[in-house]
């Protein structure tokens, strides 16, 4: 399972119970509703970023779209052995 379906999932359960405990006399009801629309919205456009397994050289997870490693600057390759053109 990827980030983006665990954030899907995550956001919708987090919306049903927030709808089905919602209490208009509690200040906080709204919260679980909100943030539970507001991550299945992130999730369904596809703005939860996907980890790559790790940094050729650090090993440390990185962004999939990286170029370059955040944490020790190493050029990131494609799966078939070309680097990635910027």
């Amino acid at each position: 399972m990827t980030m983006r379906w665990i954030a899907f999932w995550i956001g919708l359960f987090s919306l049903v119970i927030g709808l089905l405990t919602y209490d208009r006399t509690v200040v906080t009801a709204p919260l679980p509703v909100v943030t539970g629309l507001i991550v299945v919205v992130l999730a369904v456009f596809n703005l939860i970023p996907e980890l790559k397994k790790v940094c050729v050289a650090c090993k440390k997870k990185i962004p999939r779209n990286s170029i370059h490693c955040p944490y020790c600057g190493a050029s990131q390759q494609a799966d078939d052995g070309d680097p990635k053109q910027p």
